[in-house]
């Protein structure tokens, strides 16, 4: 009997063959780079080489007691790695699978903090939504949870995002052959109105460049003024520096969709890129995630502060709700406040474009819709 380790997908594959058929079984994610295909093992890490080994040695045993009681098929052979490895359809829900795919996620590390919080947030709204059992799964229940949490007033772009990760543990439950539908079968078409976001007048901006502010939330709001100037994504402008600066000009190169963006160099962006690089020193936090999460709890205070307090009104779940404009700023507020000020400068979108660094003029047009 061979037993070949290969590389699908970022996951360990187990092939073998038995007598009724080739044999695949599934095992944790690898970072692909620490992977030898020759020896099928990996290059650094040796306590995952001692399980694939100690595994092999498993899977012979049992072939030899399959065969002695003559019941040697792929059922039989994957329910003893099954009792071996602790995997069992029976009893196991979604959210506990889902926590699965969570946890071979954290061994890789190609995957940011932002991918996990994302996950966290899955699970807690499916245990407000209802758990179920992995062999009780049909598309039914995919279609009602995104229902469920478009009415909680999750952006499309969030309710996605959460499809897709119900997507990515459906289609590991698939190849782990705890569930028999084929996840191709669970499609969910989303809309495209967004909730309305809030931007910044340009009184409003004024009012934020004069609030008397010290310390972090100084430096809270110069972080997000400089978002207001640029246009660019938190993940961009918190990392800005003079290393940007190419003589009467600011390039750099969006995080997210890997286009080039090149403004003009004013006074302003030069002032704020400057002081923000003397004030990291001082506040900046090691873990990206957190400094993100920190900004989105720090920057609605300044906002505050600075009494941008005008009464903003949109429809969630089909009602009407009332805030104050502070309640709902977030990091992409700056962003959305970049565009529509250049449209109303009399841009066009096309102009827009190279600005902002979006992909196409369809997902800026949306982006503006939404936007008041």
């Amino acid at each position: 009997m061979k037993i070949n380790y290969l590389i699908e997908k970022n996951r360990i594959r187990l092939n073998t063959s038995l007598p009724d058929g080739r044999f695949r079984y599934y095992l944790d994610e690898v970072d692909p780079s620490d992977w030898d295909k020759k020896r099928q093992r990996s290059k650094k890490n040796h306590s995952l080489n001692k399980f694939l080994n100690r595994l092999a040695e498993k899977c012979l045993e049992a072939r030899r007691d399959l065969i002695n009681n003559g019941k040697y098929t792929r059922v039989n052979f994957k329910a003893e790695l099954d009792s071996y490895l602790g995997k069992s359809a029976s009893g196991q829900t979604l959210i506990q699978y889902v926590k699965v795919v969570q946890s071979r996620r954290k061994k890789n590390p190609t995957y940011s903090a932002n991918y996990f919080h994302t996950f966290e947030m899955l699970i807690n709204n499916l245990k407000i939504f209802g758990d179920i059992p992995m062999q009780s799964m049909k598309p039914s229940y995919v279609v009602d949870f995104n229902s469920f949490i478009l009415n909680k007033g999750y952006s499309i772009s969030s309710c996605k995002i959460m499809h897709r990760l119900i997507k990515v543990a459906l289609n590991e439950a698939f190849n782990d052959d705890l569930i028999t539908i084929d996840p191709r079968r669970f499609k969910v078409k989303f809309g495209r109105n967004e909730l309305l976001q809030p931007r910044l007048t340009l009184q409003e901006i004024e009012l934020l460049r004069n609030a008397n502010l010290v310390g972090l939330l100084d430096f809270i709001r110069n972080e997000f003024l400089l978002g207001i100037y640029t246009g660019a994504r938190f993940s961009d402008w918190s990392k800005f520096s003079k290393a940007n600066f190419y003589g009467e000009k600011f390039i750099y190169e969006s995080k997210k969709t890997g286009q080039p963006v090149t403004l003009g160099l004013s006074d302003l962006i030069r002032d704020l890129v400057l002081k923000l690089e003397s004030q990291r020193i001082e506040f900046r936090l090691v873990s990206e995630n957190a400094n993100y999460q920190r900004f989105l709890k720090y920057v609605k205070i300044v906002c505050q502060k600075a009494e941008i307090n005008s009464e903003f009104k949109r429809k969630e779940k089909g009602e009407d709700v009332v805030y104050e404009k502070w309640q709902l700023i977030k990091s992409h507020t700056a962003r959305r406040t970049f565009c529509s000020l250049k449209l109303e400068e009399g841009l066009t979108l096309r102009q827009i474009l190279p600005y902002s660094g979006h992909l196409s003029l369809q997902s800026l047009e949306r982006y503006l819709m939404a936007s008041v």
